[in-house]
């Protein structure tokens, strides 16, 4: 099976958060991709005597894995069963840990995502709506009953008429359907504020399935981490009630953007973990999630998203900085593929070629060139014979960085102390991490 990816690069390096790539299976489980990378406390856990949630695994149940963890949170879970793919059956290591677990449990998506057949001889409650969102908000619905009972309303069929405002709209991003809860009147009712760039799209769906629990449709979508709020946005939190939460990193979604009020932050250091503390919330966890009027106290800048703002102002004078630019050698190699493959009509939606065969063979000695002998054979679509997406990454970011640092899907270098270094793929080494900021010499001759 191909891999879709964010440029030439993704395909050789596993570069994306939001979009799907193929990894080779662990255990039997991982059929649905990269996406499932660092969900191994979930999907690989040993199952005896716990609660089983069951969902699908391919590409197209993306969305209900994190709706899953997010369950697991709300019911003290951690096994969390892949289904596999709508068409195959249950990959063999994935029932054994179904039979070894506790009688019962859930199953999150419809009868298309995990067929009956899978669960015979098992009665399972299922949870799973006419779409994603659907399914991520009957999801939270479930965890407020679970906790206490109650099930709130669900947006009125009125607001389906809704349509998401042109400025939230981004390249990557999957809005389509969600128009009640982005798109919905907040006045008086409690947000939830969440970024809307492509590496924030799993924390949407946990923003929907906490607006389950919550009762409210509004999810304030607080755009790309590097750009301001969108004014649609801003006027929605303004109307909300007090307090609320935000779902992300400071990274994610800088406390810039919601200056002014006292959220409830829940940010883990993974977009796994990030789901499973809205559960621990849903469930009565008041623990799970700080305040953000304890977040450390931030430089001004003019421009939100810049560097400066992961930046506390006592690390300011100390010349700590936590966000560079990749080395520029390293990013004229990159853009010379860039260039070419563009040039020569690669595209990355339909086929993995050139329109000319002996442009895709030039395309393809240029990137194992790059790479050198460490890639081995490289092909269009699948990547270096020789290493993982995430020994390729690693490779990258070697190259484009300083030592202990890590190079995120944006191309930008990041220090231990900011969110980003944490991105599935990145490279990061504690051990070998500068404590200082960026070494005096890095621009001499790094590459």
């Amino acid at each position: 099976m191909r891999v879709q990816g964010w440029r030439w690069v993704s395909v050789l390096c596993a570069v994306v958060l939001a979009v799907p790539l193929v990894l080779p299976a662990a255990a039997g489980a991982q059929s649905g991709g990269a996406y499932l990378d660092g969900a191994e406390p979930w999907t690989e856990s040993d199952c005896a005597g716990e609660v089983p949630i069951v969902v699908g695994s391919d590409a197209a149940a993306q969305s209900d894995i994190y709706s899953a963890v997010t369950l697991a949170g709300v019911v003290g879970t951690d096994c969390v069963i892949l289904a596999g793919p709508r068409g195959a059956a249950m990959p063999a290591a994935q029932r054994a840990r179904l039979d070894a677990a506790a009688a019962g449990g859930y199953v999150v998506g419809g009868t298309a995502a995990v067929p009956d057949a899978k669960l015979t001889g098992r009665v399972m409650t299922r949870l799973g709506g006419a779409d994603r969102w659907a399914t991520a908000q009957i999801i939270g619905n479930e965890a407020s009953y679970l906790a206490d009972g109650t099930r709130p309303d669900s947006p009125t069929m009125s607001e389906t008429a809704l349509t998401v405002p042109a400025d939230v709209s981004e390249p990557g991003v999957f809005l389509d359907g969600a128009e009640p809860w982005f798109a919905a009147d907040c006045a008086g009712d409690v947000p939830i504020v969440v970024g809307s760039d492509a590496a924030a799209q799993s924390d949407i769906y946990s923003a929907v399935t906490l607006a389950g629990v919550l009762g409210t449709d509004c999810v304030v979508l607080a755009g790309p981490r590097d750009s301001p709020m969108p004014a649609s946005q801003q006027t929605r939190l303004d109307a909300a009630a007090g307090g609320g939460f935000v779902l992300g990193g400071i990274a994610a979604v800088p406390t810039a953007k919601i200056a002014g009020r006292d959220m409830t932050r829940l940010g883990g250091a993974s977009r796994w973990e990030t789901a499973q503390l809205v559960g621990r919330r849903a469930s009565g966890d008041t623990i799970a999630g700080t305040s953000t009027s304890i977040e450390p106290s931030i430089v001004e800048s003019e421009e939100i998203g810049s560097e400066t703002e992961t930046v506390t102002e006592e690390e300011e004078s100390m010349g700590f900085v936590l966000e560079i630019e990749a080395n520029p050698t390293w990013m004229a190699e990159y853009q010379a593929i860039e260039d070419f493959a563009a040039a020569c009509g690669l595209d990355y939606e339909e086929q993995y070629e050139c329109d000319d065969p002996e442009d895709t063979q030039t395309l393809i000695q240029m990137i194992e060139d790059y790479h050198g002998d460490e890639c081995g054979n490289f092909e269009l679509g699948y990547g270096c014979s020789n290493l993982s997406p995430r020994e390729s990454w690693a490779l990258n970011s070697l190259r484009a960085c300083p030592r202990g640092w890590a190079m995120a899907s944006n191309l930008r270098c990041y220090h231990p102390n900011h969110d980003l270094y944490y991105s599935p793929y990145a490279y990061h080494p504690p051990s070998e991490a500068n404590s200082q900021g960026v070494p005096a010499d890095y621009w001499d001759g790094h590459g």
